[in-house]
């Protein structure tokens, strides 16, 4: 098909719908960044009614992706700050919201016009949307300023603490020392159950062998229709791609949902034959965070769901 202006301006329009769409559901799976998809909500508006723009098209668009970049970086960075956000960030991002609302009413207000008005406005317009960019870059700058603070005090704080706790990086110290021998102890007990299978032959040793529930799952529940879509699909992309990295590391506070995630894809993959197995850890569980059962319920998993793999 020939790329046409028209078609290369909607192709610009789309691109940018995708990245705040994405922003969206992102927003909507972590709870602290819950008040923020509003904010993306809007730009997305702003973007759909952009492609019904008539006059300074080209204009509007610029502005539009524009936006849609912003809100990309100020989600990120919201993400990596740590909570609860000062007031005068949240404060920040709520007049950015007011300016992208302005936007909005000035898009609709041209998109409403007759053509003859359109022609006798198209030289305002476009001064007017270059007032509303600036607007927004202020806001965006503003933003950008204070979240940089915000950084700079939390890099402090953890400073401060790290010096009071200076003498207890012995124990830390022995710790380490602590975890490295039951690692080792781990890579003795995998070497040991290497021989047994061996010195074995078959595959009764695996057939018997019975994953551990509350390691598989089993106190977990998978995600509610329509929720987390953004994060899915992200992980469900990874996954499809073979070329792509081998670890996909999912992290975020306590209780954002990260078991339920996990929950949920390993379902869907045992049932396209595609797991290997999982192990859910749960320091309140004792028996999730012994080596033993670990190894156990990975082998019984990987010869249920793999049988391909048994010796």
């Amino acid at each position: 098909m020939t790329s046409t202006p028209r078609n290369r301006q909607l192709n610009i329009i789309d691109g940018a719908l995708l990245s705040a769409k994405i922003v969206k559901d992102a927003s909507e799976a972590a709870p602290v960044l819950g008040p923020f998809k509003a904010t993306a909500g809007l730009v997305i508006t702003i973007l759909e009614t952009i492609r019904d723009v008539k006059t300074n098209k080209k204009d509007w668009i610029t502005l539009g992706e524009h936006l849609s970049i912003q809100i990309k970086d100020i989600h990120d960075d919201l993400s990596r700050c740590s909570t609860p956000h000062s007031m005068e960030l949240l404060l920040v991002v709520n007049t950015y919201e007011q300016k992208l609302e302005n936007v909005l009413a000035k898009i609709r207000l041209t998109r409403g016009r007759g053509r003859f008005e359109r022609y006798l406005n198209s030289r305002t317009d476009k001064e007017e949307i270059a007032t509303l960019r600036r607007d927004v870059d202020t806001c965006w700058k503003d933003f950008m300023r204070k979240i940089t603070l915000q950084v700079h005090e939390a890099a402090h704080r953890i400073e401060e603490r790290v010096k009071s706790v200076g003498e207890d990086m012995t124990n830390v110290g022995k710790d380490l020392k602590s975890v490295g021998k039951d690692v080792k102890n781990v890579e003795k007990g995998v070497q040991k159950v290497e021989t047994s299978v061996d010195a074995i032959g078959d595959t009764s040793y695996f057939t018997k062998l019975v994953p551990l529930p509350s390691a598989t799952g089993a106190d977990h529940n998978t995600c509610l229709a329509g929720t987390r879509t953004g994060v899915l699909d992200y992980i469900r992309q990874w996954a499809d791609q073979h070329n792509t990295t081998q670890v996909c590391w999912l992290t975020d506070v306590a209780g954002a949902g990260k078991s339920t995630i996990a929950k949920q894809l390993s379902g869907e993959w045992k049932i396209e034959g595609r797991l290997g197995g999982c192990f859910f850890f749960n320091k309140n569980r004792p028996d999730t965070t012994n080596k033993q059962a670990f190894c156990d319920t990975i082998a019984a998993q990987l010869a249920n769901n793999q049988p391909q793999l048994l010796p």
